[in-house]
């Protein structure tokens, strides 16, 4: 720039009031920002921690990031680049930090070295606002079964035990993202029980586990018991291999089979549940006397396909030549 330019200028600026009044207020602000600038000053500046080598399986709450404010001494010109951009960076290793259910916990001090190392030499990093650098671990919910094993459910003589159901089945357990993949079950209180002549109704509480969370934390256990019957029908038998017109008129069409149910499914069982069958080749040996009407009672074949029948026993004819009885085992 040429010197008879400024001379030029400043002739314009001597003879205007306001330009004059203009030039003197700049170098006043020059003067005064001069000054300022190069006093010593404390100031709160972020400074940004990022974590690495995070396991694959964990997730933070706040991501690799944690925020920190740190306190710092030093010239204005020195601090006047944090104005707009006041962070800091600086990287831990996760491994560094101390582990306590889902917090992650370490002492601001690890970082200190790397963050004066970050600032301006002529800076000076005064303290921090935290004693420690914290993160959480995400977690995340899932619905999980109920473990029934271990209950000891018994009913009392000439009962049965005719279902024992939990209600709810699953509930849903809320844990850390990397102990999730653990839980497959959650436990519930034991239930022991025995004895039992009616239906009954338990209240289970959900045990501790590896979760933090667990809804609903109860269940219910609703157990059924039905009081044996007795019971006795009619059953055609079935004569297999007889010649047309052998004896057969001497033999009983029909023989009754008594039998043991649990009253709520004594609906469910009739006639057709039962089959009764008598070979001739079997018939012929009682037939030809090798063991009388006692031999016979081996000779019945009786079965039932009802799952709900027990202790079944075929009885005589109400009317015959002969008498026979015997119990049998279903089959």
């Amino acid at each position: 720039m040429k010197v008879s330019f400024l001379k030029e200028a400043f002739k314009k600026v001597k003879g205007n009031k306001f330009f004059s009044f203009f030039f003197f207020l700049l170098v006043s602000c020059s003067l005064w920002l001069s000054l300022t600038l190069n006093r010593v000053y404390e100031t709160n500046i972020s400074v940004r921690v990022y974590i690495s080598d995070i396991p694959d399986a964990i997730k933070l709450v706040d991501g690799n990031v944690i925020e920190l404010t740190a306190r710092v001494k030093g010239s204005g010109t020195a601090l006047f680049g944090y104005i707009f951009d006041d962070r800091v960076g600086v990287t831990v290793d996760y491994s560094d930090f101390v582990r306590r259910g889902g917090d992650l916990s370490m002492p601001v001090g690890v970082i200190r070295g790397q963050v004066e190392g970050a600032l301006a030499t002529s800076l000076s990093l005064l303290d921090f606002s935290s004693d420690s650098l914290n993160a959480t671990v995400q977690r995340a919910a899932i619905k999980v079964p109920v473990v029934k094993s271990g209950w000891q459910i018994k009913a009392a003589s000439g009962c049965k035990l005719v279902s024992v159901d939990c209600l709810p089945d699953s509930v849903v357990v809320t844990a850390f993202v990397d102990r999730l993949p653990l839980i497959d079950a959650v436990e519930v209180e034991p239930l022991l029980c025995d004895g039992l002549v009616r239906d009954s109704v338990y209240s289970l509480k959900v045990l501790p586990g590896m979760y933090t969370n667990v809804v609903p934390n109860k269940v219910n256990v609703f157990v059924k018991v039905s009081e044996y019957v007795e019971m006795t029908l009619p059953v055609a038998v079935a004569y297999e291999g007889f010649p047309n017109g052998v004896l057969k008129n001497l033999l009983p069409e029909r023989l009754s089979v008594k039998f043991k149910v649990p009253e709520v499914y004594s609906s469910c069982v009739n006639s057709s549940n039962f089959s009764v069958v008598l070979l001739y080749e079997n018939y012929l040996k009682f037939f030809s006397g090798s063991g009388g009407s006692a031999a016979l009672r081996n000779e019945f074949k009786v079965e039932c396909n009802s799952p709900y029948v027990e202790n079944v026993i075929l009885l005589p004819p109400e009317s015959s030549d002969f008498s026979f009885e015997f119990n049998f085992a279903k089959r």
